[in-house]
């Protein structure tokens, strides 16, 4: 029996608009984390040939700067870009139920509003999420708060 040699890929690209006013959280360690509640929307035709809309919701988590830039540049209904990858968080809710939630871990996130940009940021300044904040000793503070 030959052996399947998978790839280890896990990147994302999507844009969507904030959902929600942005609340970042600081850790007991000083790091900021910030989740952006954001929606997606794709057209397609159904079998009766009739176009319909279907929105996704998703939670982006931002760390350090870029949670900071995000919280000072962002708005409820601002689009954006996020780059990143996908996360499977396991918890167990209040009323005792073992669920899984998927997150997408932010590698980058830009705004897609021109004028808003240029007037915070001058150049290529934005910030990226994975240089901002090595988050890999901060998996149970991802956990304190229960998602969507």
């Amino acid at each position: 029996m030959k052996v399947l040699r998978m790839p280890s890929v896990n990147s994302l690209t999507i844009t969507g608009r904030v959902t929600a006013d942005l609340e970042p959280r600081y850790l007991q360690s000083g790091a900021v984390v910030l989740t952006i509640p954001i929606a997606y929307s794709s057209n397609y035709k159904d079998k009766a040939g009739q176009w319909q809309q279907e929105t996704s919701f998703f939670n982006v988590v931002v760390w350090g700067k870029s949670a900071e830039y995000c919280v000072a540049n962002l708005s409820k209904g601002d689009p954006v870009l996020i780059e990143g990858s996908l996360k499977a968080e396991h918890y167990t809710s209040q009323d005792g139920k073992k669920t899984t939630a998927v997150k997408i871990r932010a590698t980058r996130v830009i705004p897609l509003e021109r004028e808003r940009v240029e007037q915070n940021v001058q150049g290529d300044d934005l910030p990226n999420a994975a240089e901002s904040h090595d988050h890999a000793g901060e998996v149970g503070a991802e956990q304190e708060s229960v998602p969507f």
